[in-house]
């Protein structure tokens, strides 16, 4: 059935009047669960360790006879072989959740849900065993049960379980704490604690119970001092019912009368306590001059280990990696698995973490933990050679032999060790082994016996035969920054702080991001807090963080994640190193096209590109090679040798060079001389690659003559950035580099890349806010389906009236440093978003004012086409907004022969530059591929608002067959742009007009207009789903109300 170990001390003889307390502690841990939406999602885990020490601790200080018994896996089977012996209290652990639903283990790693009639099921079958029950009791004895369900959501559980107990077993009385709603982990042990103590001190549930209830009512952490109660309550919602009433049976409830109120409750007030009437049990404790506490396991067997282990519950983010390797072990039957990876992304914490959640189970009777060194056994660890690995197994496995055996002897005692117990033996680092010695190894753990599991670390995909390679990833972002949180509190930074000033949070944020989910890089860096702050860091990051990746034990050796990359990079051929520090000195994302574009020599550079890819140094997703940040870095800070300086020069020029023909290619396609490659659209049409340049220019130091040249090429190529960004809507990436173009101005003395970056900062906050205004003067339903409502800055949320003055702050100190130095054209720039910040903030009359100047300026200075229509497409809206539809009217049709005329004066250039070899040339002509390229696109999208604007003002008048052709033709531009977000509003304007069209949606709609209507379904469909997509949480909103009108079910 199953086995019982002692750990403590030997049973003492007690009085035979008086037996031992006998507890049963279930814990349940499982790593996932599963969700019918997202599939299998990490499970967020208990301190499991740590409540079995809360529940030892007070029996312990109680000085009376008790025997815990804690079942190691709780699987349903494990637990219904458990509960058919004799028990006086069990104690149940586990994750729930509401409806009564409680988390056991599958055996696999994974959870096994149980429903509230399921849990009780379990427990009471084997309970109601007249033979178990009374097998270790007097004939005379009362039999009294106290089940502790420690689990979230348990009350509605335990009322279940109540009244399946009094079914079964009518003869015996019992108690059930229970939990209402969710439960702080704190609050949780210290109740166990106390309960326990006071329990097994007094024998009395009621007065245990109390005193539980009173230590965490007055704890200094968790205490109802500290909770903030929820006062307000919405009348209509439905509760469930509180009053704990079963048939016939009356109740007793200690907990709160309204399940209503369950939130608002102090932690203390969520623990209850269910009895049957004020029947509260007396437990009959042993003589308290018997001072005996015996605990033992239930389970398979004791693990033991060579090296010490943290509790699976320790590591971070590596859930479904130990549950895929379990499963590869218990239910596929593997028995070598290959744990692989780059360098410092935590493959060696993860095989222990995977170590400790067999040894917690008791799946395995020896865990060894063995590691590969290339020369010199530096501790029992350490191994070389296939020689030195037997002898590590063996010392670990016959640790009382005769050291006189002679290896004959020893080979067999380990074969037959390994044989007859269950064995995990983890090799770390396997590819630092040459080949042949790895060979060698190889063949040793292919000759025992195979019950025996292998886990391998290492940074190669392993090609040998029965070993499966299972790839770690990096930690998520979420763990990274709770990985490195943590760090910082044991670094003693948080000591003293409530919270992190907002300077500190925005540092914090950045660090994290840049580490890419490495922990060994995460662990280095934020161990730093203890003597440098998050601000120093952040810099030194950016400048030189070699001594952010190198650690210094006390014995004067030099750890952490760079010494861990140099017997790697040493490992390197000549060709791959190359290659990698090549890449490295490409800034930001590197595509497979680029290093088929930068080398000659295709064949040999993919090859020499796989090789790293095997390595883990890279990892290849679709076209685009991902180089780690830490590996990155370390390439560049060999890039600072004399010999190897140059290159950073010529990665940056070489990236320049493709992005030239990126916008060719996408100047070709535009003019319908190229087809368009959906695989290459991405790159062709986001200019992503400029965003890396000079986010890669951010990072170099600013007194470089490197950075001097490549950023004054870039003074009069940011436009094009700004206005991808802004497409995109990625406002936080944006306001991020917005700023840290700013502080790099300041810090260079560039005063024009300044007062760019201001006029951009100030248009991001200005477009993310006028979002919520498009859709309120565009979509906002009444009778006619259209109002036009002028913005009120009083409607506005605090937040959103702050970040809209200090845009106005912003575009005020650009068009002051566009005066001073004379640039009439950033000067207008800066005009129009000042304008449109004051349309947003309601501010019509100064709007009109700053478009009048604006207007005077571009005719005075002969500006750009495109100049013009964006200040007129800004006054037409304003007419429309006051109410002047036929002057906004006109205003559209001006700027639609604007934006034809653009068009015209830009074909010359085109033409120029699509006769041109794209080779030829590149430093002189690329300013002008991206200049054309850049007022192209922003042709198209001033197209699309133009569309937009007049289908709308058609709306207005009632003219919904002129709408749907406006909307229509604002459609297809919008593809041509490639904005997501401008294409679901012209999705969501032309269903909302072909269903208009059709009337009253109770009309009757027959043939071709029941057709038409379908495919305005559809194309609502299809702009939530974009909306969706793209988290355009306002316009989602109003799709989704604008699509409950309609009679189709979607």
């Amino acid at each position: 059935m199953y086995s019982e170990i002692a750990l403590h001390n030997e049973v003492e003889s007690c009085p035979s009047e008086r037996r031992p307390v006998r507890v049963l502690v279930i814990c349940s841990q499982p790593l996932l669960y599963s969700d019918q939406s997202e599939g299998q999602l990490p499970v967020d885990l208990l301190n499991i360790q740590e409540e079995r020490n809360r529940i030892s601790s007070g029996a312990k200080k109680a000085s009376s006879a008790t025997e815990i018994h804690f079942l190691q896996e709780a699987t349903p089977q494990n637990v219904r072989e458990a509960l058919k012996e004799n028990w006086d209290v069990i104690h149940v652990s586990a994750h729930g959740i509401k409806g009564g639903i409680v988390f056991f283990e599958d055996g696999y790693a994974s959870s096994h849900p149980l429903t509230s009639s399921e849990f009780s099921d379990l427990f009471c079958a084997p309970l109601s065993s007249k033979h178990n029950r009374t097998s270790n009791y007097e004939a005379n004895e009362d039999k009294k049960l106290v089940i502790f369900l420690s689990c979230c959501y348990s009350h509605e559980l335990g009322k279940v379980l109540f009244r399946g107990l009094k079914n079964f077993l009518s003869e015996e009385n019992f108690n059930i704490i229970t939990i209402k709603g969710s439960m702080n982990e704190d609050a949780g042990l210290l109740f166990a604690e106390n309960f326990y103590y006071h329990l097994f001190t007094e024998g009395v549930v009621s007065t245990a119970f109390n005193f539980a209830q009173s230590a965490v009512e007055t704890s200094p952490t968790v205490g109802d001092a500290l909770h903030i109660p929820l006062d307000t309550f919405n009348d209509d919602d439905d509760f469930e019912d509180s009053s704990d009433s079963y048939d016939s049976m009356d109740l007793i409830d200690s907990g709160s009368s309204s399940d209503r109120q369950i939130n608002s409750l102090p932690w203390s007030k969520r623990f209850t306590l269910i009895s049957e009437a004020s029947n509260f049990m007396t437990l009959e404790l042993a003589a308290r001059e018997s001072t005996l506490c015996q605990e033992r396991l239930l389970g398979s067997t004791v693990c033991h280990s060579n090296i010490p282990l943290q509790p699976s519950n320790s590591i971070l983010g590596r859930s479904k990696d130990i549950a895929s390797i379990v499963h590869l072990f218990e239910h596929r039957k593997v028995n070598k698995v290959g744990l692989t990876g780059p360098i410092g992304v935590g493959k060696t914490e993860c095989s222990k973490a995977l170590a400790a959640w067999f040894k917690e189970r008791g799946k395995v009777s020896r865990i060894i933990y063995t590691t590969a060194h290339e020369s010199g056994k530096l501790n029992r660890t350490y191994f070389t050679e296939a020689l030195e690995l037997f002898q590590v197994i063996h010392s670990c496995v016959n640790s009382g032999s005769q050291s006189s055996q002679g290896l004959e002897e020893q080979t067999k005692s380990v074969h037959q060790f390994l044989e007859l117990n269950r064995s995990l033996i983890i090799i770390d680092s396997f590819d630092l082994l040459q080949p042949e010695v790895r060979k060698r190894v190889y063949n040793y753990i292919n000759s025992l016996p195979p019950a025996t599991l292998f886990v391998f670390t290492s940074t190669e995909i392993l090609s040998m035969p029965e070993v499966f390679n299972h790839q770690v990833e990096r930690l998520n972002i979420q763990d990274s920054r709770k990985l490195f949180w943590n760090v910082m509190k044991v670094s003693g930074y948080l000591h003293g702080k409530e919270t992190l000033p907002s300077s500190d949070v925005s540092a914090f944020k950045d660090i994290v991001e840049s580490l890419d989910g490495f922990p060994q890089a995460l662990i280095s860096v934020a161990s730093k807090t203890a003597t440098m702050s998050l601000q120093e860091i952040h810099s030194s990051l950016g400048t030189d963080p070699t001594y952010l990746f190198v650690e210094r034990e006390p014995t004067g050796q030099n750890v952490g994640i760079w010494n861990t990359f140099i017997p790697l990079y040493n490992k390197l051929s000549e060709p791959e190193r190359n290659l990698f520090i090549y890449l490295c000195a490409f800034p930001g994302v590197v595509t497979t096209e680029l290093i088929s574009f930068v080398f000659s020599n295709g064949a040999s550079i993919s090859e020499t590109l796989q090789l790293l890819i095997n390595r883990s140094i890279l990892k290849q997703e679709s076209n685009r090679v991902h180089i780690y940040t830490p590996l990155r870095k370390f390439g560049l800070k060999q890039l600072e040798s004399p010999t190897q300086s140059y290159l950073l020069k010529r990665g940056i020029d070489f990236h320049l060079l493709y992005l030239q023909n990126i916008c060719l290619r996408h100047l070709r396609i535009q003019s319908g001389l190229e087809t368009k490659n959906e695989k290459e659209m991405a790159v062709l049409t986001s200019f992503s690659c400029m965003m890396n340049v000079i986010q890669h220019l951010l990072e170099m130091s600013p007194t470089g003559e490197t950075f001097s040249v490549h950023v004054h090429r870039f003074l009069n190529q940011i436009d094009i950035l700004f206005d991808e960004i802004i497409l995109s809507r990625n406002w936080e990436q944006g306001a991020k580099l917005a700023q840290g173009l700013i502080d790099l101005a300041d810090r260079a003395s560039l005063p024009h890349l300044k007062m760019r970056a201001l006029r951009f900062q100030a248009s991001i906050f200005c477009h993310q806010t006028d979002e919520q205004c498009v859709i309120t003067e565009n979509f906002d339903n009444d009778s006619s389906g259209l109002v036009s409502t002028p913005p009120s800055s009083s409607s506005l949320s605090p937040l959103r009236a702050n970040i809209l003055e200090l845009a106005t702050q912003h575009v005020s100190e650009s068009i002051h440093l566009a005066s001073t130095f004379h640039e009439v054209e950033e000067m207008i720039c800066s005009m129009i978003t000042k304008a449109h910040l004051e349309l947003v903030n309601g501010q019509l009359e100064s709007a009109k004012d700053t478009l009048r100047g604006c207007l005077l300026l571009c005719q005075d200075k002969q500006a750009r086409k495109e100049l013009i229509a964006s200040s007129l497409s800004l006054l037409a809206r304003l007419s429309r907004l006051e109410g002047n539809l036929s002057k906004s009217r006109r205003i559209h049709s001006e700027i639609a022969e604007l934006i034809q005329m653009h068009f015209s004066d830009l074909q010359p250039s085109v033409q120029h530059l699509l006769m041109a070899n794209p080779g030829d040339s590149a430093e002189q002509r690329e300013s002008e591929v991206i200049w054309v390229c850049h007022r192209l696109r922003r042709g198209h999208v001033l197209a699309v608002w133009n569309r937009f604007e007049l289908g709308h003002l058609s709306r207005s008048g009632g003219d919904d067959s002129s709408a749907k052709t406006c909307f229509k033709d604002g459609l297809e531009l919008s593809y041509k742009v490639d904005s997501p977000y401008l294409t679901c509003l012209m999705l969501f304007s032309l269903g909302s007009a072909m269903l208009s069209l059709h009337g009253d949606r109770n009309d009757q709609i027959l043939g071709d207009d029941l057709q038409e209507e379908e495919e305005a379904a559809a194309l609502l469909q299809a702009a939530l789903k974009i909306s969706l997509d793209i988290r355009a949480d306002d316009l989602h909103t109003e799709i989704k109300s604008q699509m409950s009108l309609i009679d189709f079910q979607f």
